[in-house]
């Protein structure tokens, strides 16, 4: 089958490499620079410990600026363009999405579009109603970064927001790239698979933001935040996932998805998911009291990713943190490789990238997630990290 992906950030790339096992897959970006980093490093992006690429022999796969006669001759399009928070707003901004499927109808309205990127609850229909047309469709992903490739080789679900049963070869298509062919199949109406996509995120940073205050409470009590959060996960009910606290939940998908659920909850009675941003919000202000009392000059930031084993800052936790430190006449040194200088700097703060040099002249290292490289330093280190896990 020939089958376009747009959009080659982690959803898109590692879906096109599976699916061009057995399928003539062409992978399209509008960014040269990440076009040309896919052809230079090809699937060697995707070793993740024991999952990689390597074992096909061949894939047939090649990456591309957006191709016309490519996308007119596709029988399957799948799109996964980023759907930023347009923050005054709190939405997500839906225009990558839109401009790619108005073009790929002009071109080729006899081809599946599938939607993999994240959008509104009702976004698909409205798409269906505005170009009269049964062959867009919505199909959540379910991936974490930095593990994309082995949970579509081990998904835990596979949703298809169409009931029309000429549309459900697409699920078995995602199944043939599973290694576990039994897992479950859901055939939905595209607006409950926008909901299930959106309010799976939304648990999971309520998840995050429940844990956060049960550590904040204990640190104010003086109790023993880890024996209680792990008496609390012996209930198989709570289990022990997502428990670890942190200065707030960040990354790409949570803060953005858990905004725009929240618009979409604006004209129903609800306290519970409205609160949520909040939450983290609150959850960032006692982490930095707690910084400040301890009345340090130089602090050092270790590291600006949310989660260890990923370079993804995007809206991390400890950004604003960082802003107020400095509001508050602190100097900020953050460990970070050469690539962040420039977020850094936007920030006030300083970059240091040699990690011996940022222990030495910290006061006070701050760090979302625990390291080992940490260990000689943990007379300065202040971190809720309980579990050492993400």
């Amino acid at each position: 089958m020939k089958i376009s992906v747009i959009g080659l950030g982690y959803v898109g790339l590692s879906l096109a490499l599976l699916l061009a096992k057995d399928n003539e897959v062409v992978g399209m970006d509008i960014d040269e620079k990440r076009i040309s980093k896919v052809k230079t490093y090809g699937f060697r992006i995707f070793q993740q410990g024991d999952v990689s690429l390597y074992k096909y022999d061949t894939i047939n796969f090649r990456a591309s600026l957006m191709d016309h006669n490519v996308l007119a001759e596709s029988e399957c399009i799948i799109v996964t363009t980023s759907t930023d928070c347009i923050e005054n707003e709190c939405r997500l901004n839906t225009s990558s999405v839109e401009e790619v499927v108005h073009l790929c109808n002009k071109l080729n309205p006899d081809a599946l579009i599938v939607i993999k990127s994240t959008v509104p609850i009702g976004f698909t229909d409205f798409l269906r109603e505005k170009y009269k047309t049964g062959n867009i469709i919505f199909s959540p992903e379910f991936l974490r970064e930095g593990k994309e490739l082995y949970d579509n080789i081990f998904p835990s679900r596979i949703i298809v927001g169409d009931n029309d049963s000429s549309k459900k070869w697409f699920a078995d298509l995602l199944l043939e790239i599973s290694e576990n062919k039994d897992i479950p199949i859901m055939h939905t109406n595209s607006c409950e698979a926008e909901s299930i996509k959106l309010f799976s995120n939304c648990f999971l940073a309520m998840r995050i933001a429940f844990f956060n205050e049960l550590d904040s409470f204990s640190d104010s009590y003086s109790l023993d935040s880890k024996t209680i959060i792990e008496g609390i996960g012996m209930d198989e009910r709570i289990g022990n996932i997502y428990n670890n606290p942190s200065f707030g939940y960040g990354g790409y998908c949570l803060p953005k998805d858990t905004k725009q659920l929240q618009t979409q909850f604006r004209n129903i009675p609800a306290a519970l998911i409205p609160s949520i941003t909040s939450s983290n919000e609150l959850r960032q202000e006692y982490i930095l009291k707690k910084i400040l009392s301890k009345n340090s000059t130089n602090i050092g930031i270790y590291r600006l990713a949310m989660k260890s084993g990923s370079d993804n800052s995007r809206s991390a936790a400890i950004l604003p943190i960082i802003s107020k430190l400095i509001e508050h006449g602190k100097k900020v040194v953050v460990y970070e490789t050469e690539t962040s200088k420039q977020l850094v700097e936007s920030l006030g703060a300083k970059l240091q990238t040699d990690l011996e040099d940022f222990k030495s002249h910290s006061d006070i290292i701050i760090a979302n997630r625990y390291d080992d490289s940490l260990a000689d330093v943990l007379d300065k280190l202040f971190s809720r990290d309980l579990f050492h896990t993400n």
